[in-house]
Order: C-alpha cells, then sequence, then structure tokens
C-alpha cells in the first residue's frame, strides 16, 4: 500500500470558501440531473460490460454518466464492473473512493463530494456470492488525494468470485461522512492547522471516482 501523505488545502478568505460551496452545489446538481436522466443498460449481471483489472499499480475507475446504469435493489445507480484476475496466489482487493470535484483535484473539504461504494461479487455464472452493503472503510490521505478505503481478502466464500460491480445506493446520496475521526490536520497558506472535523462532512455523489489494487497475501 502506497505511503499516506498529508493532503487538503484550507483557505480562509470568505470569497474562496463561498467559490468551493458553490463549485459543490453546482457538481452535485449536475450528477443529479445526469443519474435522473440516466436509462438502465441491461436487466441482468451477465448483460454488464466487465473491464480487467490490472494486477499492478491503480485501477482508476470513474463512475458516473459515461458509464452504465443499473437497476439494483436498493434503486437505480451508475456502476463499474470489473473481472477478477485467475491468480496462483491468495490475494486480496484495496478498494478505495476518492474526494474529487469539478476542479479537478481535492482543493479543499468544502468543495469536494465522495462516491460511497456498495459492493456485489459475482461466480462464473453471475450469481451473487457475496453483497456488502456498507463496507467498513476508513478515511485516509494519499500524495494526490484523500478518501476511504477498505481491503477485502478473496479467500474463503469469495474464492469462487470472478467478477466484482460497484455501485451506490441511491438513498444515501446527499448524505455527509465526517472526513476523520478527531481534529483534521490541513494546510493554511504555509502552516498546518488543526480544525474540528465535524466542520468538514464530505456529502456523497452519485458519480465519483473508485481505484482497486491488488494486494497478494
Amino acid at each position: 500500500m502506497r505511503n499516506l501523505l498529508l493532503i487538503g488545502t484550507l483557505m480562509l478568505t470568505t470569497g474562496c470558501t463561498s467559490t468551493w460551496l458553490e463549485t459543490r452545489a453546482k457538481d452535485l446538481a449536475e450528477s443529479k440531473g445526469a443519474f435522473e436522466a440516466a436509462k438502465p443498460c441491461c436487466t441482468s449481471f451477465a448483460e454488464m460490460k466487465f473491464d480487467e483489472l490490472k494486477v499492478k499499480g491503480e485501477n482508476k475507475l470513474v463512475v458516473g454518466r459515461e458509464n452504465q446504469a443499473f437497476i439494483f435493489d436498493e434503486g437505480k445507480s451508475f456502476f463499474r464492473a470489473v473481472k477478477l484476475p485467475a491468480l496462483n496466489y491468495q490475494y486480496s482487493l484495496n478498494i478505495e473512493t476518492w474526494n474529487t470535484d469539478s476542479l479537478g483535484f481535492s482543493s479543499s473539504l468544502m468543495s469536494v463530494h465522495i462516491f460511497e461504494p456498495s459492493i456485489i461479487f459475482l461466480d462464473r455464472d453471475f450469481n451473487v456470492v457475496k453483497k456488502i452493503a456498507q463496507p467498513n472503510m476508513r478515511y485516509h490521505t494519499w500524495m494526490s488525494t484523500a478518501g476511504w478505503e477498505t481491503d477485502i481478502a478473496i479467500t474463503g466464500e469469495l474464492s469462487s468470485a470472478k467478477y466484482l460491480v460497484i455501485y451506490t445506493n441511491p438513498s444515501i446520496v446527499g448524505t455527509s461522512n465526517t472526513a476523520t475521526p478527531g481534529d483534521l490536520t490541513v494546510m493554511a497558506g504555509s502552516s498546518f492547522v488543526s480544525v474540528p472535523s465535524d466542520d468538514y462532512g464530505i456529502p456523497t455523489n452519485y458519480e465519483g471516482v473508485i481505484n482497486i489494487e491488488v494486494d497478494k497475501i
């Protein structure tokens, strides 16, 4: 796993704060419009488009209006689906969901939003092996962004899994996740300051960025 590094920029001027909040509101409104207009691609898992999962490095997956939508048990959602690698050793998946905004980078906790994933594992016949509606995720910061991550070992009951589908529960979109427990250290100018993370709830969105990495265990 990559070295966890501090990121985040906090500008303490009213003008920048207003711009960031306006950016977030615009992003969320556009995502909602795209979601409402999206037509389901198919009626079964077998009809989905599955991408190959690279064993080495990042598998960055944008989830949103450029992708397909499907009617899950919880309702319609954009999704990404991947084919799991056939390996001769046990492995786990590190699944990350990144803070994003339309500025192209996680410039401020006041502008970003996040895709909260639900996960379905399928066998070779596209039957559900396991569904994880709310993965146990932890907040982390990396070199260029921040977000939540979880690790799932492809062992035991998941040994028969051949495919993975990631989507979100539309009923939770718009709710907020606290950035991190306790105080959050951010950069203000050239100095690091500590602020209560409760002030920086990050709203969930219909769209986002997922990264998957394969780790040998």
